[in-house]
């Protein structure tokens, strides 16, 4: 691994402080035998844009806070949920994403132009 970093952020909601983001970067660089050499970056992002006061179930253990190198949340399981998953909320798309592949396609398919580079 050639680097590794966490964004967090918090929102205040009736005084008291929430979790309201977690972004976490990674550059790996592979020079395995398999493979040529090369160098891969990668994302992951939670972002929490509900907050549940009422009904809610906590961790118990209190040294999961704790600023330890193995910490991590999915190391304490929880009981599946249903009604959460339900209820889940995802970001809704704003098509940008189309946009932007018809216009990188607008003379050839991406498939042709890939082919056109080796």
């Amino acid at each position: 691994m050639l680097d590794y970093e966490v964004f967090v952020s918090f929102s205040k909601y009736k005084s008291k402080w929430y979790l309201k983001r977690i972004k976490a970067t990674n550059t790996y660089k592979n020079s395995g035998d398999l493979f040529d050499e090369y160098i891969a970056n990668t994302e992951s992002e939670l972002i929490i844009n509900d907050v549940k006061t009422n009904n809610i179930s906590k961790y118990i253990q209190p040294e999961i806070f704790q600023s330890t190198f193995s910490n991590t949340l999915f190391n304490y399981p929880k009981e599946y949920t249903p009604e959460f998953w339900k209820h889940y909320n995802t970001l809704v798309p704003t098509g940008v994403v189309g946009k932007a592949l018809e216009d990188l396609e607008s003379r050839h398919s991406l498939q042709e132009q890939f082919e056109e580079q080796k």
